[in-house]
This record gives structure tokens, sequence and C-alpha cells, in this order.
């Protein structure tokens, strides 16, 4: 039986929590959410 993984991102997802959150078979956004592997400078 395959269970399907979605997350949502809310607010901010950086760095290490971002690399959490890719391992879900469906990543959604709200509108304004932020994602970033590396954080920017």
């Amino acid at each position: 039986l395959r269970v399907p993984i979605i997350s949502t991102i809310i607010g901010e997802g950086g760095s290490g929590g971002a690399l959490a959150i890719a391992v879900a078979d469906q990543v959604l956004m709200l509108q304004y959410s932020t994602y970033s592997v590396i954080s920017p400078e």
C-alpha cells in the first residue's frame, strides 16, 4: 500500500529544513512563502 507524502510550506523553508521537506512526493507552497536550500546573501 503506497501512501503519498505531501508537505506544505506556509512560511520559510531553508537550509536543512528545506532538504527535509524535499523528500515528500508533493511540495505545496503558499503565495508568499520562501524555499531555499542555501541561505541568500
